[in-house]
C-alpha cells in the first residue's frame, strides 16, 4: 500500500514522488467484515528530514509495542484472577485411598468343545 511520499500507478506499482529514504511500515486495520488484517505501507521519507522522521516512526513502534505488552499483561492478570476464582469456588477433588484393595473372584468354568465332525 502507497504511503507518504508514494503513489499508486494504474497497473498497481508503487512510485516515490520525491528524493529520499524507503521505509516498509507495517499497519494494522480493521476491514469492512470486522476482521483484523496486517499491510505493508511503503513510505519515503526526505533525505532532510529522514532522522527525525525515522526516530519519530520508531518511537511511535515502540509506543505499539508497549502498548501490546501492556494488553497481555492484563489479560494475564485477568485469566489469573479468574482461575484463582474458579479455584474458590470449585475446589480440587481429593483423592481417597482404600484401606483394603478389591479382589477380583474369577470362576473356572470348563468350555465343553463341539465334537469333531468325521
Amino acid at each position: 500500500m502507497p504511503g507518504e511520499g508514494v503513489k499508486r500507478g494504474k497497473d498497481d506499482t508503487l512510485y516515490a514522488i520525491r528524493d529520499g529514504v524507503v521505509k516498509f511500515v507495517q499497519t494494522r486495520y480493521t476491514n469492512f467484515t470486522g476482521n483484523k488484517q496486517i499491510k505493508q505501507r511503503v513510505t519515503v521519507i526526505d533525505a532532510d528530514s529522514s532522522r527525525s522522521q525515522l526516530k519519530k516512526i520508531e518511537s511511535d513502534k515502540k509506543k505499539i509495542q508497549d502498548n501490546l505488552q501492556a494488553k497481555e499483561e492484563i489479560t494475564l492478570e485477568k485469566r489469573s484472577a479468574e482461575t484463582d476464582e474458579t479455584e474458590i469456588n470449585n475446589p480440587k477433588s481429593e483423592i481417597i485411598e482404600q484401606e483394603q484393595p478389591i479382589k477380583m473372584i474369577t470362576i473356572n468354568k470348563e468350555v465343553k468343545k463341539a465334537p469333531k465332525a468325521k
